[in-house]
């Protein structure tokens, strides 16, 4: 199945059996709630009330589909999984009798897929508009405009997607990011830039492009404006240094700063 054909879909299970649903998952089997006897989405002609709304899970998720289910396998966790068969030709419902019911044999809904990974809700390739849509309250949703976000995250190292960012830091991410893509654009050069060429001029410029290589190099690297005896002494306008691995000694980067146009010799 192509990824245009894909669907996507919110699915939430009951968190307070958050290991069983795990457990089930992970030998192919999604469990929903709450299933029990007169409930089997087979038999629509004597389905009790109270399981008409599964009946969308299983009419519309069909093999291949893309489901996010909240606080699995942890509570700040979203598994991915996706369906291996679709749905209506699937399903199983099983239950024990009514005597010997425990509260687990109520989930009786059994829906065959896969766990393909997880992510943090914090994680850095997770969009604002996929966490908002994770909030909805409802058992099952579909999430199909966020399709180009999830395959995203789909396509991201389990690595990066176990890792959460704070919002300070996705908003440096973010500002430097749209900066670094600014520069590429010809009215970013035309007006912001061109605008700041007017003011600054010669080793003016430096006392900018620091501010800028401070924001693009934060603490613990420094970034230093050199002048006087220093500058002399290595013929460097602005130092770079990056930490080094351990104990290692820092790496430094020299940048020369010359207002020139046209081309440059010797």
């Amino acid at each position: 199945m192509s990824t245009t054909d894909i669907r996507y879909w919110g699915y939430r299970i009951d968190t307070f059996n958050r290991a069983f649903f795990l457990d089930e998952l992970r030998q192919g089997r999604l469990r929903q709630g709450w299933g029990w006897e007169g409930q089997d989405l087979r038999y629509k002609e004597n389905l009790a009330p109270e399981a008409h709304r599964n009946l969308r899970m299983f009419n519309e998720v069909k093999e291949g589909h893309t489901l996010l289910v909240p606080s699995l396998p942890e509570p700040h966790l979203v598994a991915i999984v996706e369906a291996t068969e679709d749905w209506n030709r699937g399903y199983r419902f099983e239950v024990s009798d009514k005597e010997n019911r425990s509260r687990f044999n109520d989930y009786g809904h059994i829906f065959p897929a896969r766990l393909y990974k997880w992510f943090s809700r914090e994680a850095r390739p997770v969009t604002g508009d996929v966490r908002a849509s994770l909030r909805y309250v409802g058992r099952f949703w579909n999430m199909d405009r966020h399709r180009i976000a999830i395959e995203a995250v789909k396509k991201t190292e389990q690595e990066c997607l176990d890792k959460s960012i704070s919002d300070e830091g996705r908003l440096k991410d973010e500002v430097q990011s749209a900066f670094r893509n600014a520069f590429n654009e010809s009215w970013f050069r035309e007006s912001v830039y061109g605008r700041l060429n007017e003011q600054f001029d010669n080793a003016r410029w430096e006392t900018v492009l620091v501010r800028v290589l401070q924001t693009l190099y934060p603490a613990p690297c420094e970034v230093t404006r050199e002048g006087g005896r220093t500058e002399k002494s290595h013929g460097t306008d602005i130092l770079i240094a990056l930490p080094g691995l351990g104990a290692g000694p820092r790496h430094v980067i020299a940048v020369q700063v010359k207002d020139w146009e046209g081309s440059v010799t010797n």
